[in-house]
Formats: structure tokens, C-alpha cells, sequence
């Protein structure tokens, strides 16, 4: 194939609100990892896709494909799931700590035996699920009515997210 051929990475997922057209300009955060920072992503929406059909606009409800002029290794592999997608300048900053009020279950289910749930301690991993993003955190400091975690990766959570 000729290197004009070449077809950049597609990202997939839903509109959450607003519009997404053809020839817009698009942020992907958090991005990528460059030493011990994350930089958003920046790139061109070349195609918009829905199924077998191609659109020039899409809203939102259902599932999308964006072609754009990303390296596809980049979009491989769903290296970007989770991440946000947006005009530049309008996403949520990026977290890399959370201050939660933690509430905890009594017993750990889905065991034999019957477990009480031990209190977060100091230096405790935990997994976290934030939409359809997964992180891992360190508990780094329990307060009276909340706990500190410090998240890797980072996150880049949209509007009134809950953290499971």
C-alpha cells in the first residue's frame, strides 16, 4: 500500500452530549504517559461511523466509531478506554488523587466464609471503576469523614462521576 493509503486510529464510544462533526478538532484525555506526566492527545475527526453507515454528524444516543489521524497504534487494543473525548480546552482536568467519603460493607460477600470487612488502611491498594475506566489507588491518608487515594493511572472523569 502507498503511505497516502493509510488510514488513521478509530475510537469508539458514545456522545454524551453536544455534537461531534466531520473536520472537528478533538482532546483525548488523559492522554498519553510521557515520563510521570499524562498529556492529552489532540487530533482531527476524518470520519464518523455508525455500524456500516457513515454520518457527518453524530448526537447523542448509540455507538460511534471515529476515524481519525491518530497512529493506530495508539487506538489498538482499546488503549483508550475510559479516556474522554472533546473539543480542546473543554474537558474536565485530569485527577490524580480523589478525596472520598468511603462507605464500606459489613461482609465480604461472595465468600464461603462468613468475612467482616476490615477498615481502608495507609498504603492499601484498591481497584477503582470510574464509567467505563478502571484505575488503581493507594490509600495516602484516612481523615474523619473521607480518605485520600492517589490514582495510576490518572483520570479524566465527565460531569457528576461516581467512583465504584
Amino acid at each position: 500500500k502507498e503511505i497516502i493509503d493509510l488510514k488513521g486510529g478509530v475510537i469508539g464510544g458514545s456522545v454524551l452530549k453536544g455534537k461531534i462533526e466531520v473536520g472537528d478538532q478533538i482532546e483525548i484525555k488523559p492522554g498519553i504517559r510521557i515520563k510521570d506526566n499524562y498529556v492529552p492527545i489532540k487530533s482531527t475527526v476524518v470520519s464518523i461511523s455508525q455500524g456500516s453507515n457513515f454520518l457527518k454528524t453524530a448526537k447523542p444516543g448509540g455507538l460511534i466509531g471515529l476515524g481519525t489521524k491518530l497512529d493506530p497504534a495508539l487506538t489498538k487494543g482499546d488503549h483508550l478506554i475510559g479516556h474522554l473525548v472533546g473539543g480542546p480546552g473543554t474537558l474536565p482536568e485530569i485527577l490524580t488523587e480523589v478525596e472520598l467519603e468511603v462507605h464500606l460493607l459489613d461482609r465480604v460477600i461472595g465468600s464461603e466464609v462468613q468475612m467482616k470487612v476490615q477498615p481502608l488502611k495507609h498504603g492499601e491498594k484498591l481497584l477503582l471503576v470510574v464509567g467505563t475506566e478502571k484505575t488503581g489507588g493507594t490509600v495516602t491518608k484516612i481523615l474523619k469523614n473521607s480518605t485520600i487515594i492517589k490514582l495510576s493511572p490518572p483520570i479524566c472523569p465527565p460531569e457528576n462521576f461516581i467512583l465504584e
